[in-house]
């Protein structure tokens, strides 16, 4: 199986983690496995110039893995920076695929970005095999609702390549259930769509929860602080706690927003809230277990109501009660699963009557922890859903010697 892809380990963030289980369980099931991949570079290249995130020593140095490296290591702030950066990945990872000592049987490729997804296209027609794609966002529907291109005309083109790559997949696999009902209205027929949700590794779930003695509420988010979601509501609500001593908050992450956060705490003066850098999976996971309430948030934007925010699934894996601020299917989840409180209408008074209500009855963490907890186990195990996959491959293989 050849993977293409832009995220790859040792990147942060829920894309690379995604193509870090599925490189190994797929070998545990007696899969060889070659990845194309960009070089790490998200949130900046110079965060891997360390061995802090080179925990994998199975897939460091590793002959099976092509990272491509371009002139450009960063994401810009420019836009056409950001084409350049992703064209040039595409013209490298098409490079790549042209020298492999070896035909794939299948491919896999994963969008956003369609630059390295149609890498994937390239080597499905180069070698003439079955190509899965893996929808992770609906880009470029994700950029329209974010508001990085403010008029529908500068998106018409890759709305067309949008339609092409769907096309050109012999299957597609979708980590949001949310994303069956676009994907069939541009055309795609449902038989062909699968649903394989980002999960957790059974080594993550075991780890045991942690409650802290006294009687202080920390208040955590942790993941990316892009365009897409809604961090500065956090702060908003620091201001509102700023005179009660039990309450903290944390901030751990990268992206977009990330400097622009950092400095409007230091601005307000909080003293009840503490930022900190973007840390590996396994320290994050620690961060996340000695909180007692996870905050995940959305901007309010059709676009994003089809998506499952990974930090969400990592906050439940590890018995956390969530207070949220999502609408669709981020908060048909939250309630389904009975794991905290949904505000649809991103309305701060009514987050806040959520967390005072959080600070005044513990016992109320402790169900949804257990409720969390209970939902990762039945719906988002790795060693599960993985099996999604392979019925995947097997059906294009099949396919394939009719």
């Amino acid at each position: 199986m050849l993977m293409v892809c832009q995220n790859y380990y040792p990147e942060i963030g829920s894309a690379g983690n995604r193509m870090q289980n599925i490189t190994h369980l797929m070998k545990e099931r007696g899969y060889k496995v070659e990845v194309i991949t960009a070089a790490p570079s998200y949130p900046n290249f110079n965060l891997y110039k360390g061995d802090r995130f080179w925990n994998d020593k199975e897939l460091n140095g590793k002959q099976f893995i092509k990272r491509l490296i371009t002139k450009k290591h960063k994401h810009a702030s420019s836009k056409w920076s950001q084409f350049a950066l992703l064209f040039d990945q595409m013209i490298k990872g098409a490079a790549t695929v042209r020298q492999l000592n070896n035909r794939p049987d299948v491919v896999f490729a994963t969008t956003p970005s369609f630059f390295m997804a149609f890498v994937g296209v390239y080597a499905k027609r180069k070698y003439g095999v079955p190509l899965i794609l893996d929808v992770r966002s609906l880009w470029p529907e994700s950029l329209k609702g974010a508001g990085v291109f403010k008029h529908d005309w500068m998106l018409a083109p890759a709305f067309w390549f949008e339609k092409r790559l769907y096309k050109a997949a012999d299957e597609i696999i979708i980590n949001s259930e949310g994303f069956r009902s676009y994907l069939r209205q541009r055309g795609v027929p449902n038989e062909t769509i699968h649903y394989m949700p980002n999960s957790i590794r059974e080594s993550e779930r075991n780890l045991k929860r942690t409650i802290p003695e006294d009687n202080r509420m920390e208040i955590l988010y942790a993941g990316n602080m892009g365009l897409a979601q809604d961090v500065s509501l956090l702060l908003d609500l620091a201001e509102r706690f700023r005179d009660e001593p039990r309450v903290h908050f944390k901030l751990i992450g990268y992206g977009y927003r990330k400097s622009e956060l950092k400095e409007t705490i230091k601005a307000r003066g909080f003293k009840n809230f503490l930022f900190l850098e973007a840390m590996p999976r396994s320290e994050t996971f620690q961060a996340i277990k000695n909180a007692d309430v996870a905050f995940v948030s959305l901007v309010d934007q059709g676009a994003f109501d089809t998506v499952i925010p990974g930090q969400l699934i990592d906050y439940m894996a590890v018995g956390k009660p969530v207070v949220a601020a999502v609408s669709g299917h981020a908060a048909n989840v939250i309630e389904a699963a009975e794991v905290g409180y949904v505000s649809r209408k991103r309305d701060l008074n009514e987050i806040e009557l959520m967390l005072r209500k959080l600070l005044e009855r513990p016992e109320l963490r402790e169900k949804y922890g257990v409720n969390g907890i209970r939902y990762v186990l039945e719906n988002l195990c790795w060693e599960k859903n993985i099996q999604v996959l392979e019925d995947v491959v097997k059906k294009v293989m099949m396919d394939e010697t009719r």
